[in-house]
């Protein structure tokens, strides 16, 4: 059995699953207090399947990128799970459980996966059938001025696309993936994670970081910090 956790954003979600097919899931949508409610709720999920700890044979977390904060408690989380009680840890990047399911191995389409920072950030992956999975350069831009491209053979995806759709940034020109929320499914999520364990790729837990893309959003976590402990 493994754990699955995904705190990229505010919508959390965990899930357990057997050698990579579901088997139980849990999402909500969290307002600021994912460091509060994310133990609970995985403690409260594997006892729902009548397991423990030790029935678990893989931790999977999404390890970015996504909000500073939201990341970094969900691999915080993990990697003390994981260091605590022996189990293997896999990391897999979010922008890559957006595209995995538009990646076609007969095209040479562009999947642009899109995370949303914020109400005027974007993080932003591309990947294609002829790159690897790992081998991604991130971007982050700011709207409303960005054009994005309308490029037929570019599918945009991700849980910022509707964010995008509504501000008007993404029109009818674009190739558009619209899905129902959370768009990180965790069935996508259990099937990469469950072929990285079985392959020996995994991370260890004392070493990993998140993956963080902006010093401006590092340097405004930090001064929150130090704000709230002056209070």
């Amino acid at each position: 059995m493994e754990l699955l956790i995904d705190t990229t954003t505010n919508i959390t979600s965990l899930g357990i699953s057997d050698n990579g097919i579901m088997k139980s899931e849990k999402i909500w949508v969290s307002e600021r207090n994912q460091s509060v409610e994310l133990m609970p709720n995985i403690i409260d999920l594997i006892k729902s399947v009548n397991l423990t700890l030790d029935d678990l044979n893989g931790i999977f977390v999404l390890k970015g990128p996504g909000g500073f904060t939201s990341v970094r408690i969900g691999v915080s989380v993990a990697k003390s799970l994981s260091f605590a009680s022996d189990i293997p840890l896999v990391a897999i990047p979010s922008t890559l459980v957006e595209a995995y399911p538009y990646i076609d191995l007969e095209s040479d389409n562009k999947i642009l996966a899109l995370i949303p920072v914020g109400r005027t950030r974007v993080y932003a992956a591309e990947y294609s059938s002829l790159s690897g999975f790992d081998d991604v350069s991130y971007k982050v831009f700011d709207f409303p001025s960005s054009l994005l491209d309308t490029d037929s053979k570019v599918i945009y995806c991700g849980e910022a696309v509707k964010l995008l759709v509504d501000q008007g940034i993404l029109t009818s020109e674009h190739n558009v993936v619209i899905s129902e929320s959370p768009t990180r499914k965790l069935s996508v999520m259990a099937q990469l994670g469950y072929t990285r364990l079985i392959e020996g790729l995994t991370v260890d837990p004392i070493s990993l970081e998140p993956i963080y893309l902006s010093s401006a959003q590092i340097e405004s976590a930090e001064k929150n910090l130090i704000k709230n402990n002056n209070e």
